[in-house]
């Protein structure tokens, strides 16, 4: 739908697979109330689905990549992976934006947060547990042209790759390197490591890491089960999401319908349990009443507004 002129814009990538986790995405964002522009990156998604898309209260704009010759030499997984920070650095007509995996929900309105990066010249990203070394002496896989693009250097702003705050006009040049040392090189001496080391590389390449604003895992990523654990666990009050520390939850990320995924996640924090709690039978109670709680809340987003037919 088209709505009056978005200052901020999101930007996420898709394929058929992933196509349940967009609908869910997409929905989350009616849920809390958006009204920025999303920019899709498509993979060939099915045009009865993109059709719904205008049943929406915001603007989504497909930017269709299977059919160009460009991407289908680099491959579907790869382009999907990184080109989406190309796109989003291209992006300059709007102020701020925001780059997603497709397996994301947004838990809360994110306006507030565009708005922060828009003004005061930062990044904004959810940081990792483990920091990293860089450059000469790690990663062969880091490598572009056969040399380390930086020299060794500690990264204490580690960040992982969704989500990613930043404004185009500030940042653009930075993030679109992640995609050059992968895409302008032939595949024996192209960058090779994941896209989320590419983007610690540029960070610290352009020499703007003390630009970086690291956010809490627990609330913007859900990583390691932090959700699951008796100490963080997710629980709700009043309609809205927090941790059972009355921290507020932004976003959570998984696969939730995915009985594999779900399996994973359970394991761990199960085996956690057994090595940090002496098996505590009462964190393992919490640990999938929590789970069975973040599923459903899923389910709830898959069928807010659009439905997606498999």
């Amino acid at each position: 739908m088209e709505n009056d002129i978005s200052k901020y814009a999101f930007v996420i990538s898709a394929n058929k697979k992933y196509l349940q986790y967009l609908n869910a995405f997409l929905n989350s964002l009616e849920f809390v109330k958006n009204k920025q522009d999303v920019h899709i990156v498509s993979w060939d998604l099915p045009k009865t689905y993109l059709d719904k898309l205008d049943q929406l209260s915001f603007k989504t704009i497909v930017h269709e990549v299977s059919d160009k010759l460009e991407f289908q030499k680099l491959g579907e997984g790869e382009t999907l992976m990184r080109w989406r920070y190309e796109l989003a650095s291209q992006l300059k007509e709007y102020e701020s934006v925001v780059v997603f995996d497709a397996d994301s929900i947004v838990v809360r309105n994110l306006d507030l947060w565009f708005e922060i990066t828009s003004k005061s010249g930062v990044i904004i990203g959810c940081g990792l547990e483990q920091k990293r070394w860089y450059g000469e002496g790690f990663e062969e896989h880091h490598r572009v042209d056969g040399k380390h693009i930086i020299p060794k250097t500690w990264n204490e702003k580690d960040i992982c790759c969704s989500p990613l705050f930043f404004s185009p006009k500030d940042f653009g040049n930075v993030f679109s390197y992640s995609w050059h040392i992968f895409a302008d090189y032939p595949l024996e001496s192209r960058f090779k490591g994941p896209d989320m080391d590419a983007l610690g590389i540029s960070i610290l390449k352009h020499g703007v890491q003390d630009r970086v604003i690291a956010l809490s895992e627990i609330t913007w990523a859900s990583l390691h089960e932090t959700l699951l654990k008796p100490f963080s666990h997710v629980c709700e009050m009043h309609g809205k999401l927090w941790t059972i520390n009355g921290e507020e939850i932004w976003v959570i990320h998984g696969q939730w319908n995915s009985d594999i995924w779900r399996g994973w996640q359970m394991d761990g924090q199960n085996q956690c349990i057994d090595r940090e709690l002496d098996k505590s039978p009462r964190c393992k109670q919490i640990a999938q009443q929590c789970m069975d709680f973040l599923v459903s809340y899923w389910e709830k987003m898959s069928k807010y507004k659009i439905k997606y037919n498999a």
